[in-house]
């Protein structure tokens, strides 16, 4: 009875023993590293089992900044820091950007979960740019055969403006060259809204060709029903089989030059006027006699 009982502490003790060592080592959260998880006992490399942050943390490119770590178990051996550029994949070369080259752990004793180890090194970061650097700290336990590693990892953002920096916009779509009439047409009746940079509803040769850079002189007049110039959305969808086309917006149609519209239409009226004094002038001497 006695050996039974002493077999269920044995027992009892390797559970707790095992469950204690699950700890080792990990990152400690600061106001510029934000570990991706609080587990130190990741032993799946490069960063154990921990998401990528969504708003890393952001730091002057060339910058020293204080890393810290702790150790909740002792296990003789030395601890690394390393900086990825491109995320998780970019650990491929060691010597690349590595922040500490060597750190010992001394064999200390009294070291536990409730009574961990913190470990602090001021560390210099490179003068590069990237949105994508991971900061990873492995702890490598040469007390074992073979020699095994604990990782923990904090993503950040390295900037020479101490800022998020902007990402470049995206490049326009560029249409392709030698349009055939059938695509000129295509593209025309798609995107007509916004080539049109003044908003007035018409679109003239140099402010289509600021779009479509392979439209030709002999294409814009094959569509321009109207031959003023300007091509209207009607002209477009008709493609150019239309006379004195009517803006599908409502707008009346464009003229070749809205001012010689306008100077047209004074020369009427002056034209009107002339004639009524004209008419007026003959008929004053016979209303006298």
């Amino acid at each position: 009875m006695q050996r039974f009982g002493f077999g269920i502490i044995l027992v009892l003790a390797a559970c707790l023993w095992h469950t204690t060592v699950l700890a080792h080592s990990r990152l400690v959260q600061t106001d510029v590293i934000h570990p991706r998880d609080t587990n130190d006992a990741n032993k799946s490399g490069p960063c154990g089992v921990g998401s990528q942050a969504t708003a890393p943390t952001v730091i002057l490119s060339g910058s020293s900044i204080d890393i810290q770590w702790i150790e909740t178990i002792n296990h003789y051996g030395v601890w690394y820091l390393y900086l990825s550029t491109d995320g998780d994949t970019g650990f491929d070369d060691p010597n690349k950007h590595r922040l500490l080259k060597s750190y010992d752990d001394l064999d200390d004793v009294g070291i536990s979960r409730t009574h961990p180890k913190t470990y602090s090194k001021n560390i210099a970061l490179p003068d590069i740019e990237c949105t994508q650097c991971v900061i990873q700290l492995i702890q490598e336990m040469r007390d074992r055969t073979p020699a095994s590693n604990y990782y923990s990892c904090a993503d950040v953002v390295l900037s020479k403006t101490g800022t998020t920096p902007t990402p470049a916009p995206a490049p326009a779509p560029t249409p392709p060259t030698d349009l055939t009439f059938a695509q000129l047409i295509v593209l025309l009746k798609t995107d007509f809204n916004s080539f049109d940079d003044d908003s007035d509803s018409y679109l003239s040769l140099s402010e289509t060709q600021v779009h479509i850079t392979s439209i030709t002189l002999s294409q814009f007049e094959q569509i321009d029903g109207n031959h003023d110039g300007y091509l209207s959305l009607n002209e477009v969808v008709n493609e150019g089989k239309i006379d004195n086309p009517v803006n599908t917006t409502g707008a009346s149609a464009k003229t070749v030059d809205d001012n010689k519209q306008g100077a047209g239409s004074m020369g009427s009226i002056m034209l009107v006027l002339l004639s009524v004094i004209v008419l007026f002038q003959f008929r004053l001497p016979n209303s006298r006699k």
